[in-house]
């Protein structure tokens, strides 16, 4: 039987980050936490890494609807890569489209993103990368 795995969704935004969690058994994403996307995020996911034994990072990747890389989509990049440094744990993309509507729609909320719905965001992004892995 193969180990455990867990896994740490992340929905990047300039202002905040949404954190999921998840594992390779039970593959039901739950909402962890919003961070504010400040100087200190870096040492905070570590922290939250450190706590729940994290084993791989996913990162949502913001695409349009052609399937094309946006301005975001590099910003996004950047962020990984940055995380990348911070951290011996690999850091993979999944795709995030639409998941911080569907988390406004999930939410309630029909008009501009509320920052409580970062954390479900990054559930759709696990969602997405563990729907690819079954």
């Amino acid at each position: 039987m193969k180990p455990v795995e867990h896994y740490l969704g992340i929905d990047f935004g300039e202002a905040r980050i949404g954190l999921a969690l998840a594992n390779s058994i039970a593959k039901l994403p739950s909402p962890y936490c919003v961070l504010p996307n400040d100087a200190e995020i870096f040492k905070k996911i570590e922290s939250v890494i450190s706590a729940e034994k994290i084993d791989k990072l996913i990162v949502g990747l913001p695409r349009d609807m052609s399937g094309r890389e946006t301005e975001q989509s590099k910003a996004v990049r950047r962020f990984a890569d940055d995380l990348a440094r911070h951290t011996v744990k690999p850091v993979v993309f999944a795709d995030e489209s639409l998941s911080s509507v569907r988390a406004a729609d999930s939410r309630g909320y029909k008009k501009s993103p509320s920052k409580y719905q970062d954390d479900v965001a990054a559930c759709y992004i696990l969602e997405e990368y563990l729907s690819g892995k079954l």
